[in-house]
């Protein structure tokens, strides 16, 4: 996927589910590459998901971290969305 002119992109996904049998939160990954930049790979979890703890908390407030914790809200059509603005390194 690219971003458009305004560095904007949107892709549609299903609300994944936990691993099964473990305490890992429902996540999504995904890598964001740019030439002349880092790689970042991340893990976006949601909030309200009751494996989410104190760690995954403390983690996805570092703004470098690789994980993303986000709020769904839902849209005037009625699905879940999320927003994630990312910052890359040189």
């Amino acid at each position: 996927m690219r971003t458009d002119a305004q560095g904007r992109y949107e892709f549609n996904t299903i609300k994944p589910g936990p691993y099964p049998n473990s305490r890992i939160p429902a996540h999504v990954h995904y890598v964001v590459t740019a030439p002349g930049y880092s790689d970042r790979i991340f893990e976006i979890v949601f909030e309200g998901d009751p494996f989410i703890d104190d760690r995954v908390r403390q983690q996805a407030a570092d703004e470098w971290s690789g994980f993303s914790l986000r709020r769904l809200e839902k849209d005037q059509q009625g699905a879940w969305r999320c927003t994630q603005d990312i910052k890359l390194r040189q």
